[in-house]
């Protein structure tokens, strides 16, 4: 049995990165940039109105009110054809180009259109105001995004805001989801006595999703060798195979000797945490193999603590710190000689976080782990009284 820390800088070691593969921007959401990405052109690339209104010189404003000619009316995406001199200015929609000699944009609602041919401006307005300028925000071949950006939905606006239809990232890794269990039916199907509705398929599958990750699910392995080997030797053609169940000590715990027989090299078995001591990885090659415990708590941690880092190194994530820090609401125990995880509620006020243990009954309390948005940890017969500080790990969606 290997500590924690261990075990995470084990599977760190031989998670791969990926190739990099040109994806269309639509399909590029939670992939890791692979390079630098210049602005291809000036942002914005021209001067432009902010607000409906009418653009004006300025100085004509500063005896307002006053009335003054209309020369044109402006839509987004029109280039201007006629110049704003002293006396005029031309109807503009917001977005669309400034035209020559305008300074500044009056809002709509602060004219009364006098005829179809003049406008009357009611208030005094500064240069520049309501006015996008050119290159305000950066300039043609300036630094846009730097390798390693986690794409999210804004920074897929900004590059297709550059015009580009497709970006370099970091491949995602082919997952596949094996369940094990003679006890286990999918959701939906009539329950008997001693069976369990598998409740990690779903879960793993919603949290590789959230990675813009489909993972291959390979249904549920009944306890038995033939079938087992058959399934598992399926799921080590992807880049990850991730197992539940059957990788503790019990006489239908066949994963670890199924993986040898296969040629994986288990790198370690069993880790001195609680809920999650069964956690298995291995290596066939390039590929890795994670064996979850059955529970579903321990299934939700081993994947949270161990699987979920590799994977995002796989895709190009630089791995940020574990955990956080936060402030005790009550006191709590941890009455086993392993690392232990509770589930907690954060508050956060200002600068300070406070965590607040929520009652658990173990590894199989899925209700007491829905209401929760953390965990937090306290090492080995360790006693931790309220207000005292202790570290935690956020629940991801």
């Amino acid at each position: 049995m290997i500590s924690f820390k261990k075990a995470r800088d084990i599977i760190s070691a031989c998670a791969p990165f990926k190739k990099v593969k040109k994806v269309r921007l639509e399909n590029a959401w939670n992939r890791v940039l692979a390079e630098d990405t210049p602005a291809a052109i000036d942002g914005p690339d021209f001067d432009k109105s902010v607000v409906d209104g009418f653009a004006v010189c300025g100085r004509d404003t500063l005896r307002a009110p006053v009335v003054l000619k209309i020369l044109e009316h402006i839509p987004a995406g029109k280039v201007p054809a006629k110049k704003i001199a002293k006396g005029t200015c031309s109807v503009i929609a917001t977005g669309a180009m400034m035209p020559r000699g305008a300074r500044a944009v009056v809002m709509k609602e602060d004219c009364r259109i006098v005829d179809r041919g003049h406008v009357k401006i009611l208030k005094k307005i500064r240069p520049k105001e309501n006015v996008y300028k050119k290159a305000e925000d950066f300039k043609k071949g300036g630094l846009l995004l730097k390798k390693g950006s986690a794409l999210d939905m804004a920074k897929i606006a900004l590059l297709a805001s550059q015009g580009l239809a497709t970006v370099p990232v970091y491949e995602a890794p082919a997952v596949a989801i094996l369940t094990t269990g003679d006890e286990v039916i999918e959701p939906g199907l009539k329950k008997e006595p001693g069976q369990i509705w598998n409740a990690t398929g779903a879960m793993l599958a919603h949290a590789l999703a959230m990675m813009n990750i489909k993972p291959r699910y390979l249904g549920i392995a009944k306890d038995d060798p033939k079938v087992l080997l058959k399934k598992i030797r399926e799921g080590l053609t992807y880049d990850c195979l991730i197992i539940t169940g059957a990788v503790s000590m019990g006489e239908r715990d066949l994963v670890p000797q199924l993986l040898r027989k296969l040629k994986v090299l288990v790198v370690f078995h069993k880790v001195r945490i609680r809920p999650g001591k069964p956690f298995l990885f291995g290596r066939c090659g390039s590929r890795l193999i994670f064996g979850l415990p059955g529970n579903p708590v321990s299934s939700l941690v081993s994947f949270l603590l161990f699987v979920l880092p590799a994977i995002e190194k796989m895709s190009g994530k630089k791995a940020g710190p574990v955990f956080q820090k936060g402030i005790l609401t009550n006191s709590v125990y941890n009455k086993t000689d392993r690392l232990s995880l509770f589930p907690g509620r954060i508050a956060r006020k200002q600068d300070h976080v406070s965590v607040k243990p929520i009652s658990y009954s173990g590894s199989s309390d899925l209700l007491a782990v829905s209401k929760a948005d953390c965990f937090f940890v306290l090492d080995r017969a360790q006693k931790k009284q309220k207000n005292s500080s202790v570290r935690f790990f956020e629940l991801t969606s």
